[in-house]
């Protein structure tokens, strides 16, 4: 992946006016895609994986033995 500042902004090199209009795609693009998924991956995969996982976790079952006896 290409960063704008992994690059050394020269005023020689010619590759900084592509920078300039590149990096409104790139940085939309690069904010927008991990701004959405860690987002997207993480409220979603909290919630919906502690309820199914505490269900299977040690966690209820050693309440339950206790409840039982």
């Amino acid at each position: 992946s290409i960063s704008v500042c992994d690059i050394p902004q020269d005023p020689t090199m010619p590759q900084v006016q592509t920078n300039f209009l590149i990096p409104s795609d790139l940085v939309l693009k690069d904010s927008e895609y991990r701004l959405t998924k860690p987002r997207s991956t993480v409220p979603k995969a909290p919630p919906p994986s502690p309820a199914g996982s505490r269900a299977s976790s040690p966690f209820q079952p050693d309440r339950k033995p206790r409840s039982s006896n």
